[in-house]
């Protein structure tokens, strides 16, 4: 860190995830503390400019071809710590051209999100691609743990073709994914009034 970067300023120490190893800098002054500490260990340090007019963040989901977009409200700077509000809101136009760019990268990518700040003047500002390790959604979590399966097993077959372990799970998959999909729901339906 031997430059002056244009406050504020997020650190974010290594590869922590989900709120942690983050830091919000006012000024200079302060990130020079935090360097005094930084020297003590042996990891990396990224640092990216804070958005300050923040209204929510915006996350899209990319499962093999399936995309999901999410908004998350949260009164705090770091949208996802404590309460936020977690709404699936429509894929537009511009979600599905993020996905489609991150999906070729590095050779190709099938599990990934991308993380944005939506801001008040109504832009878009991508913050960072995260890989598998991304987390579901709780409302989606089964629909998606299936779409991994499936995209597993769908490359395990291109990558073993003929193999029987990989055609009878495959087969398997299938009978399990009908079955769930013609079983009536557990959840109880409100009542309308």
């Amino acid at each position: 860190m031997r430059f002056t970067p244009e406050m504020p300023v997020v650190a974010k120490i290594g590869s922590a995830e989900a709120g942690y190893g983050k830091m919000k800098f006012e000024k200079n002054e302060d990130l020079g503390d935090f360097r005094g500490v930084m020297a003590l260990y042996k990891d990396y340090v990224t640092l990216e400019r804070y958005v300050e007019n923040r209204e929510y963040d915006i996350r899209v989901q990319r499962i093999g071809k399936h995309t999901r977009a999410y908004k998350r409200v949260n009164p705090y700077w770091k949208g996802n710590v404590g309460t936020c509000v977690l709404e699936e809101i429509p894929v537009s136009e511009t979600f599905e051209l993020w996905a489609n760019e991150v999906a070729q990268l590095f050779g190709g990518l099938d599990i990934f999100t991308v993380d944005a700040i939506h801001t008040t003047d109504g832009k878009d500002r991508i913050l960072e691609i995260n890989d598998s390790a991304s987390g579901f959604a709780p409302a989606n979590l089964q629909e998606d743990m299936l779409l991994v399966r499936d995209l597993v097993l769908q490359r395990l077959a291109e990558s073993y073709p003929g193999d029987k372990q990989v055609d009878d799970a495959q087969s398997a998959s299938q009978t399990t994914t009908t079955a769930a999909a013609s079983s009536p729901s557990t959840e109880e339906k409100p009542k309308k009034a």
